[in-house]
């Protein structure tokens, strides 16, 4: 699953640079995120998403793609949709 950080620290106008700076590690880690060649932890999610100001499951998928995924108790024909 495509993860969205990216997108989400452009929305808050912050560069890899102070995002590493945020949270105490190298660019190249964040950079290593961000092009998914490293995979994010508990606990980097949870810092992630408080830089970013959401919750820590839209920082892998967006809200239309979580009205989209298929809840498997209902059978694969059903598709939940939150308003």
């Amino acid at each position: 699953m495509k993860n969205r950080i990216r997108e989400l620290w452009k929305r808050s106008r912050l560069t890899q640079r102070e995002v590493a700076v945020l949270l105490g590690v190298s660019e190249a880690d964040v950079s290593r995120w961000e092009a998914e060649k490293r995979p994010l932890t508990p606990r980097v999610l949870a810092e992630l998403a408080k830089i970013s100001k959401v919750e820590s499951w839209e920082l892998v998928v967006d809200r239309k793609g979580l009205r989209q995924l298929t809840l498997p108790w209902w059978g694969s024909s059903c598709v939940y949709v939150s308003e």
